[in-house]
């Protein structure tokens, strides 16, 4: 048997750091799990849960412990959640009470107390309103209007009509005096002259005082007064332009030089007899009558716009009368004739407080307090009974007579409910109202509908009346 050479040799042990002896205490720990039994294997394998290798501790080290996030109850959790919810509730609420605070408002539906009496009586009405009269007063109104008729209209009158051939007229217009002589005023009689450098005179129809010159940032300026002049004499020749007058009966006075016009608008109407086209009389009083309709309405409206408080027309005491210029050439047409009325309306107001206090004391068994109106006064026959025919310009008193079925009505001072009605309870409205006894029932809405109160602006108070069947 061949003999090995080196069967008996041993290599000596190599050293490596794998087989440097570790200190028990450096050790690393390692979890070893134990063998598995047969039954266990075949359970289903879990993954293996990554494991972070620990470095090996020093000897009396404490080992590393991760910090741990704090838990916080579910109890906790609840209550912040509650908290937020009360937080916005609260928020909520003050935003609705801001709104409606601004949005706020009411309406007050008043029923007045009202009566119907049977009227049939004679009253007496005075300027004054003494010795238990009804007071009254005269409302004037004037107007001017004008129409033309072409000559085509007028060419084919009736049979029975007759031309009417057109008379001279007299031109008028505006003027404006002035007085730079002192800080006296000046006074000027009717038909005082002024006349152009062409000698043309016109003249005032009524006495006119000139103020007297002022000083106005230290400079003198004249006084001055607007006036209305009329030709001295008819024809075209005295319509004309903007032009200076002087006053002839100051000539040889220095008030001649510091006394003087100047005219503020052209001289018109002016026309010679027969230059304007001939028109027949049935057209003319037709024209006249469709512009007096006009008149009447316009009239009627200036004079209602001057109507105080507490006071009323009455139509039987609507005093219309109108007067008319003679047929003229129109300058802006030649081939027309101008048909020019003039219409004054004298409209009797009376108060209507004290009428229907009048009725009411005499017609009422009980008539009872506060102001009353007639509300229909327009329904009842009101007819002026004075044994001579009214002047309207004159008359101090009157009498007349009230027939007919009169609606009386309790008044209240408005302003002053909404006044005592501010920022209230809608529980206290009724002992409000107990202080107008005028007042029959309140019907009163409050918005939003939660708000208890009545808002404090008077404005956002709405106060209307309504009708009842009378009593």
């Amino acid at each position: 048997m061949a003999k090995r050479t080196f069967q008996d040799i041993v290599p000596p042990e190599k050293r490596t750091i794998r087989n440097i002896p570790i200190p028990e205490g450096r050790k690393p720990r390692l979890d070893i799990e134990p063998p598995r039994k047969r039954a266990e294997i075949n359970e289903p394998l879990e993954a293996p849960k990554p494991t972070r290798r620990s470095r090996p501790e020093p000897e009396n080290e404490p080992a590393w412990v991760p910090p741990q996030r704090p838990r916080t109850s579910s109890s906790g959790r609840k209550g912040s959640r509650w908290g937020l919810w009360i937080v916005v509730v609260v928020v909520l609420l003050v935003l609705a009470f801001a709104i409606s605070s601004l949005l706020a408002d009411a309406t007050v539906k008043v029923t007045e107390r009202n009566a119907a009496a049977q009227v049939s009586g004679t009253f007496t009405a005075s300027r004054t309103g003494e010795d238990d009269t009804i007071p009254f007063d005269i409302i004037k109104v004037s107007r001017d209007e004008s129409k033309s008729i072409s000559a085509d209209a007028a060419a084919a009158p009736a049979a029975s009509s007759t031309a009417e051939k057109s008379p001279a007229t007299k031109a008028s217009g505006q003027i404006v005096i002035y007085n730079n002589q002192s800080s006296s005023s000046q006074t000027l009689i009717a038909n005082t002259r002024f006349q152009t450098s062409d000698g043309l005179i016109y003249r005032i129809s009524k006495a006119v005082a000139v103020p007297g010159t002022t000083i106005k940032d230290g400079q003198k300026v004249p006084g001055s007064v607007e006036v209305t002049v009329t030709a001295d004499q008819a024809g075209a020749k005295y319509d004309i332009g903007l032009v200076d007058f002087k006053i002839p009966g100051f000539k040889g006075d220095p008030r001649y030089d510091t006394i003087y016009a100047r005219s503020k608008t052209p001289m018109t109407g002016g026309a010679d007899e027969g230059s304007a086209p001939g028109v027949s009389s049935d057209t003319v009083s037709q024209t006249r009558d469709e512009i007096d309709y006009d008149l009447k309405q316009a009239l009627l409206s200036d004079a209602k716009a001057q109507i105080p408080q507490n006071f009323t027309t009455i139509d039987s005491g609507l005093i219309y009368s109108f007067t008319h210029d003679a047929p003229a050439s129109d300058p802006a047409n030649p081939d027309s004739a101008k048909i020019t009325e003039h219409g004054t309306l004298y409209a009797v107001i009376v108060n209507e407080t004290s009428l229907g206090q009048a009725v009411a004391d005499r017609f009422l068994p009980v008539p009872g307090g506060g102001d009353v109106v007639v509300s229909n006064l327009p329904d009842l026959n009101f007819t002026i009974s004075s044994t001579t025919p009214f002047d309207p310009e004159k008359d101090t008193q009157f009498d007349f007579t009230l027939n007919g079925t009169a609606q009386l009505v309790w008044t209240y001072d408005q302003a002053a409910l909404k006044k005592d009605l501010e920022g209230i309870g809608k529980n206290e409205v009724n002992s409000i109202l107990a202080k107008y006894p005028s007042i029959k029932s309140a019907d009163v809405v409050v918005r939003p509908f939660w708000n208890r109160n009545l808002p404090k602006d008077p404005q956002k108070i709405t106060i209307t009346n309504v009708v009842s069947q009378s009593q």
